[in-house]
């Protein structure tokens, strides 16, 4: 409560002080300063002094007088002045408060100011001031000034308006903390000092705890410190200075019964007394932070809302209830410092106004806590086999968690990472095998600190261990070639990287998710590496490398040796092989034929005929187990002719069938049936790698069309047939398919060649022929897509139509015997590019071999009867060759456009053959056969050789040379003769790149090769019937050497290949029954001798490129047996085919590779490898 009091003014004493005048005083002496003057004056003469310059004039009067003239209110320390008097020395200043003034002098100055001290109030004051110097000579000078006058201002004390009592903790009696405020009219000063304030009645002194703060210019406000309990009475002395007041002011105020009842006036103040009514103010209310929140901040400001009848507010703040007083302001927020984590508080706003103090609620409060620690890792801590890419996790423990430093690493405690707001943290890819230690420190804004975390670990999951045990083991040797790899799991794996080749390290091929790979047919006596690379979720551990060397046969051993058929006749008549080994092998059987043998645990398949003879394809493995067999055929006459592949696996077949003919099967949902439209039709089919049928079409028309005899395919997957339709019309491809193509035939058979797509439509077929009997037998395809076909035409005096006058070009050829040869090219889309033919007035056949280059151009060669005509007058190539006996050789090349290039005979009055030819790099062509009586070759040319056999008939070897720039394309090279007495024959050949030649055949009695006169010559004796013959020409024809190999009976070499080192493989058959065949020579240290276990046994045999034997080999049984085709392969081995009867025995249990084939049957096909 608030009590106003009012006082009166009373007089003040005005204390005069001050240069001259004090109370009581009229005239204040004046002394001179300066020399004596003459006689002095007024009370202080004295000679002596400062000496004063002298000047004959009189001083000046001064004027401006401050405080002007009549001038009021002037304050009562006024000082005075005025303006200099000219020539003047010094001033006599005179004042009073009678008149007038002369002799109240009040001083003597030398300057135009002076301070009359305390003047009294309210009292008219005159004044004078009189200007002097000193003459020469003479006493002083004075010049009187004017008299002035000013009234000074009637001075009050202070007055006390109202004197307040703010009872700060609303108790209703004085108290610690209380202020006192005391309100004045004007501005005062003053102070309250150690001692004013006093308790009469305990006698108590608050001393220095009661101090005064001015506040603004007119009240003083006297703040209560802490000390003794107060009683209700008490008494201070308050004392105020007014400015201008001589003196304090002393007030004694006397407190009674906690209100300030008076105010006792020491010069007569009184007491006005009375108290302003009115309500104290409403409670404060919206305390911020709110009434029993938790989580407060560390530095949460207090606040609640403006009270508005409220001057002042009374805060309590502390841990215990209500809290202790903090003190009274006007502002409605307090700041109380930082909070103790976890501290409840208590607070109270007390709101006070000069009517009354009203005691707000009691608000409490909790403050916060630090977060709590982050707990419950995931992954779990100490765990071990962890993702190489986890999501960490964790829980926050409760709501105040605001974020998380998250520290992570592979040293303990981890390194700071990021800071989160939520609990999870991905921290990449990880290294396997690897401790990762972390931590997490809580984190909020509520300003008590963060929470450190426990430190965590886990394990990241390991690689796999290392894969061992491999089988076969590491380093070993005499390895199957169809090896079965495995493995001993490191038992952490979930898989294995497979590296396997021939180079180290070896090659990644594939992931395996077991401990065995089979890496299929390997090469013999080939060191091959591998490595095994376990892998998990955690990553790849790099194996071992391991090698091992496969089965490594001594030289000429068997490899493998396979028989197919049943108990009918069968035959092979086509084989291909693809770069790794597999061979595929196509022709015809009768009643049941078995191929593989489920006893050596690979496939067995039966096949069985649904009539007279069905089509078979069947495929082996480099290792000669049967990869899969197929028949094709219905209840007739079905026969497949040839086989041609594509690089991955898949094949062609053509053939003829007779009536209706099932490719295919049901089971495997592509079931064809072909239903020929006349007595035999045409087929053509594509099998997939595994067997399976791609698709199969038949051609042809109602009368017997002969099949297809030759096919080739292209790099596009697409393939190329030719062959021979009867009289009437054919039909190829389909209606259905938009392709259908229907080819008429001039006579009695015609030839086509037809091309089909890889999906197995039709892309176009031709025709060609005319009255005759014609045929397509041997086709070539080259890399553009274009295709040669050869084959024959007759008869005599007929012609053979070939291309369309509507395509552009229509060739017509005519016989000029029995059968005539025809070369002709097609382009890729089935237009003829170019037909040639070669004849002469009896039967010729030119189908025996045909070669072709690399740049397009071919050379055939054969044998033909009188007259034949190569190319054509009108191209101004036209070559007649005329027989010098019954049958010559001829030789010719065409060229890319089918242009005849050259043609070439050669022969004698007897009868010759060419039975083989082969194209060399350089464009030039060896060609073999063999002569009877005398032959010539180059016949008028600087080369031309007569070669005169010594017997029946001699073989022959010549080479021809055909590129620029000799002047005779195609003119002989050489030509060279080997035989005896008997008959002899050069059957097949083959060439190396640089022109060097290999040539097999047989011979009878005694063989001479080379000449004497060229220091090579060797003669071979046979030691029966008829030997075998090896013989090696080098590129200049000399001869590099021959080799005989045989026994009592009759030997036949039928077929020779070439490796690229200069050995040579040389197959064929030898016999009778418990008859030998000796190979190689004792001298050598070579000499094999075979024995026949039959009628006829085959044979094959290796040469070193010196002629020397390498090893040789047999295989037979009981009947005949024969082998007809031998290839090489790039690894140095070979495959042979052919057929046998009865049982056959390949291989030998010596070496641990016996094999017996038993044929069903008549006879049996057999293919087998060797290295």
């Amino acid at each position: 409560m608030r009590r106003l009091i009012s006082v009166l003014p009373i007089a003040l004493l005005l204390l005069i002080t001050g240069c001259g005048l004090s109370a009581g005083d009229t005239a204040i002496g004046l002394g001179v300063v300066g020399a004596a003057a003459a006689g002095g004056g007024g009370g202080g003469g004295g000679g002596g002094g400062v000496g004063i310059p002298s000047d004959p004039r009189l001083p000046g009067k001064v004027g401006n007088p401050i405080p002007p003239d009549k001038k009021t209110d002037i304050p009562v320390d006024q000082q005075l002045s005025w303006s200099d008097g000219e020539w003047a020395a010094g001033y006599f200043v005179y004042i009073g408060t009678t008149q007038p003034v002369t002799g109240t002098w009040q001083a003597n100055v030398s300057t135009t100011t002076c301070d009359p001290g305390a003047l009294l109030e309210g009292t008219t004051y005159y004044w004078r001031v009189d200007s002097w110097n000193y003459g020469d000579p003479g006493p002083i000078r004075e010049t009187e000034g004017d008299l002035w006058t000013f009234y000074t201002a009637i001075l009050t004390a202070p007055e006390i308006l109202s004197a307040e009592w703010l009872d700060a903790d609303c108790s209703g009696s004085l108290s610690d903390f209380d202020e006192i405020m005391v309100n004045f009219n004007e501005r005062v000063t003053g102070s309250v000092t150690p001692g004013d304030f006093e308790l009469p009645v305990t006698g108590d002194s608050f001393g220095s705890a009661a101090t005064a703060v001015f506040m603004g210019n007119e009240s003083i406000v006297i703040r209560l410190g802490t000390g003794p309990s107060l009683t209700v009475n008490g008494m201070f002395n308050l004392a105020a200075t007014a400015p201008g007041s001589p003196s304090g002011i002393i007030v004694n105020t006397t407190q009674i019964k906690g209100e300030i009842s008076g105010l006792a006036a020491a010069w007569g103040y009184t007491d006005i007394g009375g108290t302003i009514s009115g309500s104290p103010p409403p409670k404060a209310v919206n305390p911020v932070p709110g009434d029993s929140v938790i989580n407060v901040r560390a530095n949460q400001q207090l606040s609640w809302d403006t009270v508005a009848e409220a001057d002042w507010y009374i805060v309590y703040f502390g841990t215990s209830s209500p809290g202790a007083y903090q003190g009274c302001q006007s502002a409605t927020n307090f700041s109380p410092g930082a909070f103790s984590a976890g501290q409840q508080y208590f607070w109270r706003i007390d709101t006070l106004n000069d009517f009354g103090c009203t005691a707000g609620t009691v608000w409490l409060f909790r403050a916060g806590i630090p977060p709590p620690q982050a707990v419950s890792p995931n992954p779990s801590n100490g765990v071990s086999g962890v993702s190489l890419t986890p999501d960490l996790s964790w829980s926050c423990g409760g709501a105040i968690t605001e974020s998380f430093d998250v520290y992570f690493g592979t040293t303990s405690p981890g390194t700071f990472q990021v800071n989160v707001a939520t609990p999870s943290f991905t921290p990449g890819a990880l290294l396997p095998g690897t401790t990762y230690y972390w931590h997490i420190d809580s984190l909020n804004s509520l300003g008590y600190g963060t929470t450190a975390g426990m430190v965590w670990s886990f394990s990241t999951g390991a690689t796999p261990g290392l894969a061992t045990g491999p089988s076969p083991m590491n380093n070993a040797s005499g390895v199957d070639l169809m090896p079965v790899l495995s493995w001993v799991a490191p038992g952490d794996a979930d898989g294995y990287s497979v590296c396997f080749g021939t180079t180290d390290p070896p090659p990644y091929l594939v992931d395996e998710p077991t401990t065995i790979y089979s890496p299929g047919a390997l090469n013999v006596g080939t060191t091959y590496y591998w490595r095994i690379d376990p892998y998990n979720a955690f990553g790849t551990t790099t194996g071992n490398v391991w090698k091992f060397t496969t089965f490594a046969p001594p030289p000429g051993s068997l490899i493998w040796a396979k028989r197919a058929g049943g108990g009918s006749n069968d035959y092979g008549f086509g084989i291909a092989t693809l770069p790794d080994g597999t061979a595929f092998v196509t022709g015809s059987f009768e009643g049941t034929a078995t191929f593989g043998n489920a006893a050596e645990g690979g496939v067995e398949v039966d096949l069985t005929s649904y009539g007279g003879e069905d089509a078979f394809i069947a495929k082996y493995n480099p290792d000669g187990t049967l990869a899969w067999a197929k028949r094709a055929g219905g209840t007739n006459f079905d026969r497949s002719n040839d086989i041609s592949l594509l690089p991955d696996g898949s094949s062609y077949v053509t053939g003829v069938f007779e009536g209706t003919a099932t490719f295919g099967n049901a089971s495997e949902g592509n079931e064809t049936d072909l239903i020929s439209a006349g007595a035999y039709d045409i087929f053509i089919a594509k099998y997939n790698p595994d067997g399976t049928l791609n698709w199969a079409k038949r051609d042809g028309g109602t009368n017997n069309d002969y099949g297809g005899s030759g096919i080739s395919t292209l790099s596009d997957g697409s393939a190329i047939f030719t062959g021979s339709f009867r009289s009437g019309t054919a039909i190829f491809g389909n209606a259905s398919e938009g392709n259908e193509v229907t080819l008429n035939s001039d006579g009695w058979d015609d030839i086509f060649i037809a091309k089909y797509n890889p999906d197995g439509t039709l892309n176009w077929a031709k025709r060609a022929g005319g009255s005759g009997n014609d045929g397509g037998f041997r086709i070539s395809t080259l890399s553009d897509g274009s295709a040669i076909v050869t084959g024959t035409f007759a008869w005599a005096g007929t012609t053979a139509t070939f291309g369309n006058a509507s395509e552009g070009i229509e060739i017509v050829l005519t016989t000029a015997g029995d059968y005539d040869i025809f070369i002709a090219k097609y382009n890729p889309d089935g237009t003829l590019n170019w037909v040639k033919r070669a004849g002469g007035g009896t039967e010729n056949q030119g189908n025996a071999r045909i070669s072709a280059f690399s740049d397009g151009s071919s050379v055939v060669t054969g044998f033909f009867q009188v007259t034949a005509t190569f190319g054509n007058a009108s191209e101004g190539n036209e070559e007649i060759l005329s027989a010098v006996g019954g049958d010559d050789i001829f030789i010719a090349k065409y060229n890319p456009d089918g242009t005849l290039n050259w043609a070439k005979r050669a022969g004698g009055s007897g009868v010759d053959y060419a039975h083989a030819i082969s194209a060399l790099p350089d464009g030039s062509a060896i060609i073999t056969g063999q002569f009877e009586v005398t032959a010539t070759f180059g016949p008028g040319e600087t080369n031309e050789t007569d070669l005169v056999s010594a017997g029946t008939f001699d073989m022959f070897i010549a080479k021809y040379y055909s590129p620029p720039p000799p002047p005779d394309p195609g003119m002989l090279v050489w030509a060279k003769q080997a035989g005896g007495t008997g008959n002899d024959e050069g059957y097949d050949v083959s060439t190396l790149p640089d022109g060097s030649a290999f040539v097999t055949g047989w011979f009878q009695g005694t063989a001479t090769f080379g000449n004497a006169s060229e220091g090579n010559e060797i003669t071979l004796t046979s030691a029966g019937a008829s030997d075998v013959f090896i013989a090696k020409y080098n590129p200049d024809g000399t001869l590099a050497w021959a080799k005989s190999a045989g026994g009592g009976n009759s030997d036949y070499g039928q077929g020779i290949s070439a490796l690229s080192d200069g050995s040579v493989f040389v197959t064929g058959m030898f016999g009778v029954a418990g008859t030998t065949a000796t190979f190689g020579n004792a001298s050598e240290g070579n000499e094999i001798v075979l024995t026949s276990a039959g009628n006829y046994d085959m044979f094959i045999a290796k040469y070193n490129p010196d002629g020397t034997l390498a090893w040789a080999k047999s295989a037979g049984g009981g009947g005949g047996d024969a082998s007809w085709g031998i290839s090489a392969l790039s690894d140095g081995s070979a495959i042979v085919t052919g057929q046998f009867d009865t049982t056959a025995t390949f291989g030998n249990a010596s070496e641990g590779n016996e094999t017996i084939l038993s044929s069903s049957g008549g006879g049996g096909i057999f293919i087998a490898t060797y290295n």
